[in-house]
């Protein structure tokens, strides 16, 4: 029986059923969005861990051998003649002494420089007698190596001195490689084909060749430049060897297939009303 009672209440269930069914599409859709925020934060987070790991891999990307490479350097400083005293004023031996100094203070200094063997080679000219040579080329290579002792503590393993009383082979060289020297051909014959004879007698026959005038010139122009202690210091300089690569993740491509990954396609589904709830309200 449809009584006025009945139809308020009908009327009070329908209202209570609507208010729910909107209470559930509001919960679905926050509930959505709280998905979708969830998802975007994760897609981040892992975006950074990979670009964080691609950067601590480019930091070891860099592999360095090393190797070191053998160097020179070579200086001289030169004697006046019968002297074993070294003269900064004479020929350039202050500025080659400055010079050479400052690269082995680099050296030094330098932790990718390592010096090796410091060889310090004493002559004469070939003039006067040959034992006086001999104690004037010891005496000039010691001379230098005082100097180099005194600024330096390098151990005495690390010197290698030798001499040369009577640079014959200096000699040549210089006359060979110059056009101004006269009698040229005659000296050069000379000094090739005297080796055999002892240091003093070969001496006394190149004075008096060809009347003592190519001795006169060599005097002049040639033996100043065989009195001299030259120095020669070999060093290893460390240099990088090759870079090794190592294979990166591709943080681009890692990215888009986690985004592709992370983002899916949502499907909201509406909330679905029982049939007969439907025809209930309608049917009232």
């Amino acid at each position: 029986m449809i009584t006025r009672q009945n139809i308020q209440l009908g009327i009070q269930t329908q209202v209570k059923s609507k208010k729910y069914n909107a209470t559930c599409v509001l919960s679905t859709g926050l509930i959505t969005s709280a998905i979708r925020f969830l998802l975007i934060v994760v897609t981040i987070m892992v975006s950074v861990c990979v670009a964080k790991s691609q950067t601590l891999i480019s930091g070891q990307s860099a592999i360095t051998d090393t190797t070191f490479i053998p160097a020179k350097v070579q200086s001289h400083i030169d004697f006046r003649v019968n002297l074993t005293n070294i003269d900064r004023s004479y020929f350039s031996n202050d500025a080659q002494l400055k010079e050479v100094l400052a690269e082995i203070d680099s050296m030094v200094l330098n932790p990718r420089m390592k010096v090796g063997r410091i060889t310090v080679v004493g002559t004469a000219s070939p003039e006067g007698p040959y034992k006086n040579n001999v104690r004037l080329a010891t005496n000039r290579a010691k001379a230098f190596i005082r100097i180099l002792r005194e600024r330096y503590s390098f151990p005495d393993s690390m010197y290698a001195v030798t001499t040369v009383p009577e640079d014959w082979d200096g000699m040549r060289l210089m006359v060979a490689e110059s056009d101004t020297v006269p009698y040229a051909e005659t000296l050069l014959e000379f000094i090739d084909e005297s080796g055999h004879l002892s240091p003093d007698i070969r001496e006394y026959r190149l004075k008096r060749l060809d009347g003592g005038r190519p001795y006169a010139f060599l005097r002049e122009h040639v033996l100043p430049y065989l009195r001299r202690a030259s120095v020669t210091v070999d060093y290893d300089i460390e240099r990088l060897k090759r870079m090794q690569k190592v294979d990166f993740v591709d943080v681009k491509s890692t990215t888009s297939l986690l985004g592709n990954l992370a983002r899916p396609e949502l499907e909201v589904q509406p909330i679905v009303i029982p049939a007969e709830c439907k025809q209930r309200f309608m049917g009232q």
